[in-house]
């Protein structure tokens, strides 16, 4: 998650998220004054967002891991 304020830079702000998602990260952001002054909208952004993420990494296929001994 990224706060953008007043230093945010839209150019600059693109290019790290390029570089980011290329990294494999999914980007959310938000203006600072919207988490203080929207908190729980925000809050519930993030959990819809992590919501349809899998686990990192997977779950190993049966047979292997801890539960193989």
């Amino acid at each position: 998650m990224e706060l953008d304020g007043s230093q945010h830079n839209e150019q600059k702000d693109a290019a790290r998220t390029r570089l980011l998602v290329s990294q494999g990260w999914k980007v959310l952001r938000f203006w600072d004054s919207e988490a203080l002054m929207h908190t729980e909208a925000v809050i519930e952004a993030i959990w819809i967002a992590l919501g349809n993420r899998t686990l990192t990494p997977t779950p190993l296929p049966a047979g292997e891991g801890l539960q193989a001994r």
